[in-house]
């Protein structure tokens, strides 16, 4: 049983070393939240349906909007005076405790009893599951909570079940009031997980001189007039109010609108009690295989707007087919929908949301969010319920008149919602990357750091210190030439930087026997042509080119153009697949490192001259694919990403690839995904580590891709590994390669299979 677990926890879910520990501890915490509510939901369910009666339902959830206002009040005075891990003790005895106070007052069998018991749960309910999520936002940052949450939340939904089971085990075994007291013993076990997982707490998330014990933070009600400025000033905030306010109105009218359908298919009270059960039971069970199996699928491949709209989506289909049909199977249906994903995709994805707001800010509106807005928004519902259910007699057909509209506003602000947390994001990102005191760039220098030619150097040094480490002086020499040659090491020519006909550069940049330092100064002269037909012939280049020094010249002067000129026509079909090129072509030398890394006789150097290679191939690699994205998307958020991926602090670097992932669109993100997924820009510069050997064919065909590559530079660098290593399963491809039309690769094959005979 272990070993399957461990299968789908890799298989589905991607925890990265040494965040094992935290996970599991969050996990855990989530899933004992639950159970220990869902030991009790039936309870007060069971006790309001047999005292009060289904009718007075709505009246009891308005009573819980009314009293949320003072409770949350209550709440966010002690989040305001009291350090967060007091407050989080506070808060589970205390519910321990009224757990305990409401086992004894059972025992009087009065009516109010049950309706006190009933708020209370909902009360509860929200309370503990808000503690849990601020918690949980200050363990995780944006990039690992997309990666991790439906993970995490599938804890939530296993929990639901193990607590409807328990509780229908537990009221034949210990009676119906015992289940409260097992409830508060799973409480104190929850509070005792949370300590432990205070000591995972990040260090971002600490202010100079903070420490847990002494750290306050303000809420809405340190300053409730700045506060509701700051909500009704803000749009994203709005927009989150709106996303869940709208989520929770719906989701109230349809459980009323499935109410009827339950009364009419199940006359007695055992009935509608073992059916209530079983479809609980099946709302969990879906709920996790959606949150387990597909939220962080959904989340990575489609995005946050994808798993924002998919619940309305849904439950706009269902509205429309219950009121063209208003049948029980369709009500069930919709149901079940609503509560499943509410229990787990819809719940994460809203949950991100949050990330991006400032932390002073987010102790302030989510508890308000959480707590008043939600309850609110089911308040708003129980008024709803009561003037159409009750008072006006209205059928369960008629609600969806008043649901399908609500639905399709919930989709126009989920839709601006994701908009703005993309904005946010950027905001962010801006404010950490730059100092206070850096002067603004100028439209030009938007994508600056794009824009400038990675000198021949850095690659002629380290192939120098790698041919005379090793010996074969004259070979060496040849090679160092042959490069240096093929780089463009001579004088430029300066007719070239006067000539502006179009035809005369094509001709000069065509010709093979053309110096290759005249024709990458051919394509720099073609890039100040600022108009279409040099832009376009330098995109044809891009395309179709199969040298790689050239397609990097002509690339970064696509750039410059673009930066110059907004009103140049992109061919972004065209570009989208050599964006998918260029992926393999960093794919191709990242294989090369792996199998180098592999074969390599213990651990490399920090200096290894041949690793160091190919990280300047990776590096020059990824320019080219971030050059292609600023002809594809905004420049300046391109060229912000591509700066803070290269920043030292591992936070930045996060936010970078978070913000890209949310300005391409589901397309790009599937292409992209081999550079991103594996957190690279996240470790500290080294070659990754394989997750999976290599075996010897495969290494094999990876190295004999790369020698017969027409990126020259990935070819000689591999020639000079194979022969570093002493392959001699390769020794047949070294020969064919020492044979090679380009002089180039050639003398490099000849310095392998010089090297081969020294090992």
């Amino acid at each position: 049983m272990h070993r399957t677990i461990g299968y789908l926890s890799k298989r589905f879910v991607q925890i990265r070393p040494g965040e094992g520990r935290k996970v599991w501890l969050t996990f855990l915490y989530f899933f004992l939240v639950i159970t220990a509510y869902y030991v009790i939901k039936p309870v007060s369910r069971s006790l309001v349906l047999d005292d009060l009666g289904s009718r007075l339902v709505p009246y009891a959830d308005l009573l819980c909007a009314i009293l949320m206002g003072p409770i949350v009040t209550s709440f966010a005075r002690a989040v305001d005076r009291i350090a967060k891990p007091r407050l989080v003790t506070l808060s589970f005895l205390s519910v321990a405790a009224a757990m305990l106070v409401f086992w004894r007052l059972l025992n009087l069998a009065q009516p109010w009893v049950s309706g006190a018991f009933y708020v209370w749960v909902n009360i509860f309910s929200v309370l503990v599951v808000t503690l849990f999520w601020l918690v949980a936002n200050d363990l995780y940052r944006p990039r690992e909570a997309k990666r991790l949450f439906g993970f995490i939340g599938s804890g939530g939904i296993l929990g639901g079940i193990a607590g409807s089971s328990i509780a229908a085990v537990g009221a034949q075994v210990i009676g119906t009031p015992n289940l409260l007291v097992l409830s508060a013993v799973l409480l104190i076990a929850c509070w005792a997980l949370v300590q432990r997982l205070w000591r995972y707490l990040p260090e971002p998330a600490l202010g100079a001189g903070e420490t847990l014990a002494v750290r306050r933070a303000e809420t809405f009600l340190s300053h409730p007039g700045g506060f509701f400025r700051l909500i009704f000033q803000t749009r994203y905030l709005l927009l989150l109010v709106g996303v869940v306010g709208l989520s929770k109105v719906v989701s109230s009218l349809i459980y009323y609108q499935f109410n009827p359908f339950i009364e009419q298919h199940f006359a007695s009270v055992d009935a509608k009690t073992t059916f209530t059960s079983l479809f609980f039971g099946a709302i969990n069970v879906v709920a996790f295989v959606i949150q387990f199996f597909w939220t962080s699928w959904v989340l990575r491949w489609w995005g946050l707007l994808a798993a924002l709209w998919i619940l309305p989506c849904g439950l706009l289909l269902g509205g429309s087919a219950l009121f063209i049909a208003p049948l029980f199977w369709i009500a069930a249906s919709t149901e079940l929908y609503d509560h499943a994903l509410n229990y787990s995709m819809h719940n994460t994805a809203k949950e991100m949301l949050y990330l991006p707001i400032d932390r002073s800010i987010r102790y302030k509106v989510k508890p308000f969010i959480d707590m008043v807005v939600f309850r609110f928004g089911k308040g708003l519902a129980a008024i709803l319920g009561i003037l159409l259910l009750d008072m006006m007699q209205m059928t369960p057909r008629g609600l969806s008149l008043v649901t399908l509209p609500l639905i399709g506003l919930w989709l126009v602000i989920a839709f601006h919602a994701r908009r703005e947390y993309t904005a946010a994001i950027r905001t962010t990102l801006r404010d950490r990357a730059a100092p206070a005191a850096s002067p603004p760039r100028e439209e030009g220098d938007l994508v600056g750091s794009l824009l400038t030619s990675r000198p021949p150097q850095e690659k002629l040094s380290l192939l120098a210190k790698l041919v005379t480490a090793d010996g074969a002086p004259e070979r060496a020499r040849a090679l160092l030439r042959q490069l240096a040659h093929h780089e463009g090491a001579m004088e430029p020519d300066a007719r070239l930087t006067e000539l502006t006909d179009l035809n005369e550069l094509e001709t000069i940049i065509h010709d093979r026997l053309t110096p290759s330092a005249w024709r990458h100064q051919a394509i720099a002269q073609l890039g100040r042509l600022d108009h279409q037909e040099a832009f376009d012939y330098l995109c044809g280049m891009v395309i179709v080119e199969k040298d790689a020094s050239l397609r990097y010249e002509a690339l970064r002067s696509l750039v410059k153009m673009r930066a110059r000129s907004r009103s140049l026509q992109v061919p972004r079909a065209q570009l989208r697949r050599q964006v998918e090129h260029e992926v393999n072509e960093y794919e191709r030398i990242a294989q090369v490192a792996r199998v180098y890394q592999q074969q390599h006789p213990g651990p490399l150097s920090a200096d290894d001259p041949v690793a160091a290679l190919l990280r300047v191939l990776m590096e020059e690699a990824l320019e080219q694919i971030f050059r292609l994205l600023v002809l594809l998307y905004r420049p300046e958020d391109i060229s912000l990403i591509y700066d803070q991926l290269r920043a030292p602090d591992t936070h930045l670097r996060a936010d970078a690839v978070e913000l890209l992932d949310n300005l391409i669109d589901p397309q790009m993100r599937a292409i992209l995904l081999p550079v991103f997924d594996e957190d690279r820009f996240l470790a500290d510069g080294r070659l990754e580590s394989p997750r999976t050997a290599y075996t010897a064919d495969v290494a094999y065909r990876v190295l004999q891709d790369a020698i017969w590559n027409h990126h020259y530079w990935l070819s000689v660098t591999t020639l000079c590994a194979v022969g570093r290593l002493g392959l001699k399963d390769l020794h047949q491809e070294l020969e064919k390669a020492s044979r090679h039309s380009v002089p180039l690769v050639a003398v490099a094959a000849q310095f392998a299979l010089h090297l081969t005979t020294l090992t």
